[in-house]
């Protein structure tokens, strides 16, 4: 094997790199769920939704790479919204790294578990 065949071996295995966080998130917990990483609740900067987590979902070759959540509260620049209240969001998993950009996502927390 080449050094370019081994280089983009390494890249395609590190695009679905997981590095799972103690966040134990299960089926559901209700959870927030930021838009960016900013965690204001309130003012301009406040993005995000909450919900029920429903399950988990693949992305590509990412197993459980995705939250499918059912949005029951939906903040956006500060302001209480409805676009995606009733509708199921699916934000990338805590601990994953979201290539080509490299960025390490951990946006998603858990505000009650199931009892």
């Amino acid at each position: 094997m080449s050094g370019c065949e081994y280089s983009k071996r390494v890249i395609n295995m590190l695009k679905g790199l997981m590095i799972m966080g103690n966040d134990n998130i299960g089926i559901g917990d209700r959870v927030r769920a930021y838009d960016y990483d900013c965690r204001d609740l309130e003012g301009p900067d406040a993005c995000f939704t909450e919900g029920i987590v429903l399950g988990f979902e693949n992305e590509g070759d990412i197993e459980n790479g995705r939250y499918v959540i059912m949005a029951d509260r939906d903040v956006w620049a500060g302001k209480e919204m409805d676009v995606r209240v009733g509708t199921r969001i699916y934000p990338p998993a805590n601990g994953r790294v979201i290539t080509p950009a490299n960025i390490y996502v951990n946006r998603v927390e858990v505000l009650q578990k199931k009892t």
